[in-house]
């Protein structure tokens, strides 16, 4: 899964109370969670990035073993 998230106004106080209420619980769960939990609230639109190149990372060297794949796989 990847993904990219932008909170509107209307939304930053509840999904940061829900959030706040979340890492109470159990810290060990993904950022979205509470979102995802909460869609009949809270906003949410899904594209297909099928059609794209995308890879996703969550440590920096992830982050520039994907610049390396983008830099030498170029179209």
């Amino acid at each position: 899964m990847s993904n990219a998230m932008m909170v509107g106004e209307e939304e930053i106080n509840l999904y940061s109370e829900l959030l706040f209420k979340s890492c109470k619980d159990n810290i060990n769960k993904y950022y979205h969670v509470p979102w995802i939990e909460n869609l009949k609230r809270l906003k949410c639109y899904a594209y297909d990035w099928g059609l794209y190149k995308v890879r996703t990372f969550n440590t920096p060297i992830e982050y520039y073993n994907a610049l390396d794949e983008f830099k030498t796989h170029k179209e």
